[in-house]
Order: structure tokens, then sequence, then C-alpha cells
């Protein structure tokens, strides 16, 4: 497999749940043949299994981190760049060291930029090295916690700057008092907490009525190529759903 022009990084927008104002925006890989967009966890999955997922890694971070250091420039809003890592790269001795030169070569301060890991990394003693060193240098990390069991999330939540839950979530839970207590109980600790896949007006209004204080998703936008992102980022003023 080879880094070419069938890969593109596209940008999905992060919005405050109350306001709809943009807060930051999430790098995603998109895979383009022929002008149609092909399964990314496929080429993913196939990345991985070719031991290909850390080159691919490091060009979507390396890509997204100049698109983030142009838009700063250009547009002069306080945002945040989130990038996905696969456990593999996080592991590697020189990540931090790559991040590092990465952000010092773009001028992107270490502080605009969120790692969103699996929860499951948690139980490699590499990444949890990794993640020592990085947050020393300022970099914060989101937890997804899609893959993890809802009695385990508020000991793994505490100690990083946000954490991801899926909408779907949201809805089978809302009656359960433990669930919410747990939510509420990491939001007093300042943890962030970030709706994913909010795709109807309904699911937007129990991120409110919840405490999420940010969401993603197809309510707001699909992820999007740079040039239509950057003319979405310039006209944000109302919000339709996709």
């Amino acid at each position: 497999m080879s880094i070419d022009t069938s890969l593109e990084v596209a940008f999905q927008p992060i919005l405050e749940t109350n306001s709809l104002n943009l807060v930051g925006f999430e790098a995603l890989l998109r895979v383009i043949s022929e002008n149609e967009m092909l399964p990314t966890q496929q080429y993913l999955h196939s990345a991985a299994s070719s031991n290909d997922i850390e080159q691919l890694d490091r060009w979507v971070i390396e890509e997204s981190i100049n698109t983030f250091s142009e838009w700063a420039e250009n547009y002069h809003q306080p945002l945040y760049l989130n990038i996905n890592l696969s456990e593999a790269t996080l592991a590697r001795a020189d990540f931090p060291g790559f991040l590092q030169y990465t952000l010092l070569q773009h001028i992107v301060y270490s502080e605009n930029v969120n790692l969103e890991i699996d929860a499951r990394y948690l139980a490699n003693p590499d990444c949890l090295a990794n993640i020592s060193v990085l947050v020393e240098l300022g970099i914060r990390f989101t937890l997804n916690l899609a893959h993890m069991d809802e009695s385990a999330i508020a000991d793994k939540g505490y100690g990083f700057s946000s954490c991801k839950i899926p909408a779907s979530w949201l809805s089978d839970n809302s009656n359960n008092q433990h669930w919410l207590e747990t939510l509420r109980a990491m939001s007093e600790r300042g943890i962030q907490l970030i709706a994913t896949n909010v795709e109807t007006s309904g699911a937007l209004q129990q991120c409110s009525d919840l405490g999420i204080s940010s969401f993603q998703g197809y309510f707001s936008a699909k992820p999007l190529p740079k040039a239509d992102f950057e003319c979405w980022f310039l006209n944000q003023t109302e919000i339709t759903e996709n």
C-alpha cells in the first residue's frame, strides 16, 4: 500500500451544544477511487494488517496539522484539532519526538491538538508511557469510550481532557441513574464530554439536557474535504440536517 492521491484528509466540525458555535474539528481519513469514496474502515484494517498503519497515521497528522496552521493564520479563530491515533503509532518510542517536531515545523501550539485514542489502548504500557510524555509537552487527549463497558467509564475517563460518547448511548441510558451520575461526575472534574454520531435535532436536545458540552455528527455536517470545509468555516451561521 502506498500513500497517494487516492487518499485525502476530510474535516468534521465539532460544535458547542447550546450555541452551535464551532469549537474544533476532527481530521478523518477518506479513501477516494475514481471519484468514489471507499469504506475507510476496510482500508485501515488492511493497513494495520500490513504494518502500514503508522505511516498512514503520520501522513494524516502532517496533513491535518499543516491545514490547521493555514486556517489559524487565515481565520484567527480559537479552535482545536482532533486527530485519531492507532495503538501501534501511539506505542512507538519515537512518536512524541515526531509529533513535537511536526508542531514546531508548522508553528502550532500543543494545546491546540487533541489526540483521540481508544480506551483499549490503556492496557498497553508503551502507550501509557507515551501518553505521560505527551501530556508533559502540553498535548491533550480525548478518550473514545465507544468500546468500553459503561461500568468502567468513571475510572478510565478521569485524567483525560475530554471523552467521546456515542449519541446512541445517551438515548439507551437516559433513564439509567448510575450512568447519569457518572456523566455529571466527569463533567464536574472538568472533563469535556463530546457526543458523536449526532444526526437529529432530538439527539442534539438530549445532549443539551444531559449537559454534553459539544457534539459532532451529520446533524451539523458530514466530514468535508478541505476546500468545502473552508466554505463552511467562513459561513457557519446556520446549521441544517444533511
